[in-house]
């Protein structure tokens, strides 16, 4: 799953999902993005996509994070955005881990490793589930 942040000061607010997400035993990675940033949560095992929103949401909240929604029009947003979808339906679009990004035609990476495809997938790799 993923929290996209693209709002002013969105990185300190992902640093500190981050690090309340590992407190808990959750991991993640904070990976660039065009305008603020992606945390990335890649699990070992699939989880409801209603369980994740509400997850994310719940630590977003008790840290002061602004959710976007509900009349907010800056905040994070929670991907997978859908609770379900229909057989015939799609979700909403975010650019894959270490992809290109269409508008900017670039490669954002992510923090903590080199800026190389392969030290960045050793580095993933490299992360809890």
């Amino acid at each position: 799953m993923a929290i996209d942040a693209d709002y002013q000061n969105a990185l300190p607010d992902l640093i500190k999902l981050g690090y309340y997400l590992k407190q808990d035993g959750v991991g993640s990675a904070l990976e660039e993005s065009k305008r603020g940033g992606h945390l990335w949560v890649f699990l070992a095992d699939p989880l409801l996509a209603r369980t994740a929103g509400f997850m994310c949401t719940t630590y977003a909240l008790r840290l002061g994070v602004p959710v976007k929604g509900g009349g907010l029009r800056e905040g994070i947003e929670i991907f997978p955005k859908h609770d379900e979808l229909k057989p015939d339906e799609y979700g909403n679009a975010i650019r894959g881990p270490l992809g290109i990004h269409r508008g900017a035609a670039e490669r954002f990476w992510f923090y903590g490793a080199d800026y190389d495809i392969e030290k960045q997938m050793r580095y993933l790799n490299s992360l809890p589930r």
